[in-house]
């Protein structure tokens, strides 16, 4: 009997043991795992203990990573492939677009009919609109393909929106949009002045595309400063509010006026400062903000600050 008890206890310890030697191993492997996550190194995970489920179980996790770290490096090699093409299609677009224009030019100084200059005119339109669009191409290849270098200074965002009505007042106008910008006191920002007045063009440059009715703009004080640009949606738009920020959705299924990169370079802007660009759509009005920190973004590259641009 008493060897019995004796045996007992000694598998006892030994079961204890080895249970304490793989709760060890499973340790080590979380550890390493973490590792791996936080440093980004890309080495296998191993295991010390000969434990036949065990083996298996990290050769499965060795085999998902390396699937994953696979799969991010075809995406990073297709994003690249697809940021060359849209380079190369906007740089060939400008070329026969540079001759359409220089022609048009030419018959403007011709003599013409009434009847032939208001088709010429309409032409001219088309021909704007295009060369919006390759802009709008080459300007969205450009921005994934260079590191963001950030030149920050102090300067009042109520007069920079204010300023880019003003420049598209005509074509509001014409798109019989009633805009209600109401400015508050100076909201000052200390940011690049160049993307934050990139981001309220496009963002009246989608207005203008797809707003009807009535918009209504806002400059919110705080931390973060919040753009905001509100208008009510046509009944018959078929719009996927968390799509709006996709490249190339443009909401109705139209290709004919827009990339549909507008707000996809508005997100890749704010992101670049530091920022966040966001959709909602309450009682059939859709809102477009923007949140920027009020202090210097951290974006990568480097950071100059120049005086005030505008108190």
């Amino acid at each position: 009997m008493i060897y019995l008890v004796v045996a007992f206890g000694v598998l006892l310890v030994g079961i204890v043991g080895y249970l304490l030697v793989v709760l060890r191993q499973i340790r080590a492997v979380t550890h390493q795992l973490d590792r791996r996550s936080r440093a980004g190194t890309h080495h296998a995970v191993t295991l010390e203990l000969i434990n036949g489920q065990l083996s298996e179980l990290v050769a499965r996790v060795n085999d998902t990573i390396r699937e994953a770290e696979n799969a991010v490096a075809r995406t990073r090699q297709d994003e690249q492939r697809f940021r060359g093409l849209i380079a190369d299609i906007s740089h060939d677009l400008r070329t026969p677009l540079t001759a359409v224009r220089g022609y048009q030019q030419i018959l403007e100084r011709t003599e013409l009919t009434d009847d032939q200059r208001a088709k010429l005119e309409v032409a001219r339109r088309h021909a704007d609109e295009l060369g919006s669009l390759i802009d709008h191409l080459f300007e969205y290849a450009y921005l994934l393909e260079v590191k963001p270098a950030i030149a920050a200074e102090r300067f009042n965002l109520t007069n920079l929106v204010a300023e880019c009505l003003i420049a598209s007042a005509d074509q509001l106008g014409e798109c019989g949009l009633d805009v209600r910008f109401d400015p508050p006191a100076p909201v000052h920002l200390t940011s690049d002045v160049e993307k934050v007045t990139r981001i309220v063009q496009n963002l009246v440059r989608n207005a203008l595309q797809h707003a009807c009715d009535d918009l209504t703009v806002e400059v919110v004080a705080g931390s973060p400063v919040r753009i905001a640009f509100t208008n009510p949606v046509r009944p018959d738009g078929l719009l996927q509010v968390d799509r709006l920020f996709e490249r190339f959705y443009t909401g109705d299924g139209s290709r004919t006026r827009t990339t549909g990169l507008g707000l996809s370079i508005v997100r890749l802007l704010a992101e670049q400062l530091d920022g966040t660009a966001g959709a909602s759509l309450d009682d059939g009005r859709l809102s477009i903000a923007v949140e920027l920190p009020t202090g210097p973004p951290l974006a990568e590259g480097p950071l100059t600050t120049s005086r005030s641009a505008s108190q």
